[in-house]
């Protein structure tokens, strides 16, 4: 026989296995999700992608509807170490963040792959206690991307980066989507998405 003790507390077991099976079931329902679908939710919230452009470096791609872009002295408290400007876009939400930055270095296509080798190194040594998770290349666009995936410390947490290395005809330009790392699952596929939907913008001659 059990105790009105034991049998509350068998209860709330009960109640806390079927939670955690209700998020496990929500959370691969959510990730089944693509951001090309008219609506997706993203840890229970209804979020709407649509394709922006950003004209300072010619592209377009799918990001939230609700992004903004970050006050330039927002993003030099929040970007100390970085060199140059620095376009960020989030939501009040900030569960996921996405920055530009573009670089003088002109890169063709064919030497994409050891550019994105060297960037890996450099990112190893700069810190603060990065953990490279993978790096590959994808064409995108016509373009040979260098992907790199990596863990880094935060102020407040543990980030996760997914990073693309996009060789444009002004530069390199690194495209970097940025969550807590306890997210990595949710945000993986939606970051790896954003980044295959960059496509260049064609002006004048070139259109």
């Amino acid at each position: 026989m059990y105790t009105d003790e034991q049998l509350l507390k068998l209860k709330k077991q009960m109640q806390e296995g079927y939670r955690e099976k209700e998020k496990t079931a929500n959370l691969e329902e959510e990730c089944a999700q693509s951001i090309y679908d008219e609506k997706i939710q993203i840890f229970g919230k209804e979020v709407h992608f649509e394709r922006r452009e950003v004209p300072e470096f010619d592209i377009s791609l799918y990001m939230p509807k609700d992004f903004k872009r970050l006050d330039e002295d927002l993003c030099k408290i929040m970007y100390p170490a970085a060199n140059g400007s620095r376009h960020v876009f989030n939501s009040d939400e900030e569960y996921m963040s996405i920055s530009f930055k573009l670089n003088n270095n002109i890169v063709e296509n064919q030497h994409m792959k050891e550019f994105t080798e060297m960037s890996k190194k450099i990112l190893e040594v700069a810190g603060p206690k990065v953990k490279i998770v993978k790096s590959y290349m994808e064409e995108i666009d016509e373009m040979q991307v260098g992907i790199i995936q990596y863990i880094s410390n935060a102020i407040d947490a543990v980030a996760y980066t997914v990073m693309g290395i996009v060789p444009l005809k002004k530069g390199v330009l690194l495209v970097c989507i940025g969550f807590k790392n306890r997210n990595k699952k949710r945000l993986c596929p939606i970051a790896d998405e954003v980044l295959k939907s960059i496509e260049t913008i064609k002006r004048g001659e070139e259109a």
